[in-house]
């Protein structure tokens, strides 16, 4: 729909996560945005609207990357895992911790009844799936599949725990020690 990089808008997620959607201003969204408040409104029509492109194209723009970083060719396959997964979920752990509505954006990220939202996860998962396979971590389609889902599992779980983007890592090259063996 609309073109816009990745650090606007992070800028404008920022801006959710710390005044909330409910007083997050259009002024706001446009200070972030680097675009005029009347663009925003012709562009979004509402700061609901502003929103919700805002986390499907976060959200898109994080799965390119961290999609990115799956190569089987990788001679440390733990190590593609690890800069996927925190390409994924650990470069905005700050985003999510560190503001007073952090947790209130994933909360409305997770309600979310957009099937583009639903849709990213699982290709990231499949992502996930068919690099176990390809690498040769995984001996079969379904032990890829189950070693996927535990990574998902467990990134959501180091995510809830962690302050920090160096923490979330240092704690998914744990998880995916175990998970990978």
């Amino acid at each position: 729909m609309y073109s816009m990089s990745h650090e606007d808008v992070t800028a404008i997620l920022i801006q959710f996560a710390k005044y909330g959607l409910r007083k997050t201003s259009m002024e706001d969204i446009a200070r972030a945005s680097g675009l005029s408040r009347q663009t925003v409104y012709n562009r979004f029509g509402s700061k609901e609207g502003a929103f919700k492109w805002t986390l499907q194209t976060f959200i898109g723009q994080i799965f390119e990357t961290a999609r990115a970083e799956l190569d089987p060719a990788i001679e440390a396959p733990e190590e593609a895992l690890l800069a996927a997964y925190q390409r994924w979920i650990g470069d905005f752990v700050e985003i999510l911790t560190n503001h007073d509505h952090g947790m209130e954006i994933l909360d409305l990220a997770v309600q979310s009844s957009e099937d583009t939202t639903k849709d990213t996860e699982h290709a990231f998962a499949q992502a996930i799936t068919d690099f176990f396979i390809s690498s040769g971590l995984a001996s079969s389609p379904q032990i890829a599949s189950d070693m996927s889902y535990a990574l998902s599992v467990a990134a959501k779980g180091v995510m809830l725990k962690s302050r920090t983007s160096a923490e979330f890592e240092e704690n998914m090259r744990r998880v995916i020690s175990v998970v990978a063996r």
